[in-house]
């Protein structure tokens, strides 16, 4: 099986169009890699706080990034737990939806 064709002008084409589907495919990479960071800036300070024991700012700063971006599934289930763990039932079920609705109603 070849993987080009045999004439020259078709195979430079076909390369061609190889080495920009590559391309467009590693843009997409970098893209995605750039929204997952930012993603991830967002989430951390709450992270932070809650691994200090800090969990009442922890909780306003998971709140503070789902406002900047409330699809982010992590910071969902995260004040979820938080929420469960500080008593407040009602938000951490709230969460625990939110994050399920985001992930299409599959679980961690």
């Amino acid at each position: 099986m070849t993987w080009y064709a045999e004439t020259a002008d078709l195979r430079r084409r076909q390369i061609a169009t190889d080495a920009l589907v590559a391309l467009w495919i590693l843009l997409w990479l970098r893209i995605g890699r750039a929204v997952h960071d930012g993603v991830q800036r967002l989430a951390a300070p709450g992270v932070e706080l809650e691994q200090a024991g800090r969990k009442l700012e922890a909780l306003e700063a998971y709140k503070a990034a789902l406002l900047e971006d409330p699809r982010m599934a992590d910071c969902c289930y995260n004040l979820a737990l938080l929420c469960e763990e500080l008593k407040k039932p009602r938000e951490a079920i709230r969460y625990m939806a939110q994050y399920r609705r985001l992930l299409g109603g599959k679980s961690k």
